[in-house]
């Protein structure tokens, strides 16, 4: 599983080996997806700009993103970011280099205020974007392209639960921080209007 209290400090979470293959494993993630995935490079690679443009765009529109978007260096990097992992997706290597690449975008999101329900919004636009693009490229083929559809969501769903551990993992993380500094605050005063006040 997901530890967040022994993380590396550059990183604000960390996970195992077994983990990675657990969720694999928790999505029926297996080698054949995996290599319809790769097999899908040449239909996908070319429009990686476009799918990362897509992601952002919803972003944009549902309002949940809003302190990323105000700050273009942040926003460049995001984008950055996005374009290498989908380009990590086609490699078919989904390993804990991979995860942890994922976890460092969350790590990204978070520091900007990214809603979890606006990241999942964003995520599936993309990958509708993607989908609808294989089916029309696969058109030919029927059980290519469902079975093709199929392992593009799998994958889909194992990039989400990272995101989505690694975001609540970072909420978890600051809310304790800020438990363990609510008595420091009372010492030294700024509870102490809110007591009078009661008094």
């Amino acid at each position: 599983m997901l530890d967040v209290t022994s993380a590396k400090p550059s990183r604000a979470i960390s996970i195992t080996d077994q983990d990675v293959e657990h969720r694999k494993r928790t999505v029926n993630l297996e080698h054949d997806d995996i290599a319809r995935i790769v097999s899908l490079k040449d239909i996908i690679a070319p429009s990686i700009n476009h799918y990362t443009e897509e992601f952002f765009n919803r972003l944009a529109k549902t309002g949940g993103a809003a302190a990323l978007f105000a700050q273009s260096d942040a926003l460049d990097e995001a984008k950055c970011r996005k374009r290498e992992h989908l380009v990590a997706l086609l490699r078919g290597r989904y390993d804990r280099d991979y995860v942890e690449q994922r976890i460092d975008l969350a790590a990204l999101y978070s520091k900007h205020g990214l809603e979890a329900r606006s990241f999942i919004g964003a995520y599936q636009q993309m990958m509708q974007s993607i989908g609808n693009d294989v089916a029309e490229k696969l058109h030919n083929n029927a059980a290519t392209t469902l079975q093709s559809l199929m392992s593009l969501t799998k994958v889909g769903y194992f990039d989400v639960s990272i995101i989505l551990d690694a975001l609540m993992g970072m909420s978890r993380s600051l809310l304790n921080i800020e438990k363990r500094s609510l008595p420091w605050l009372t010492l030294c005063g700024f509870g102490l209007a809110s007591k009078d006040a009661v008094g």
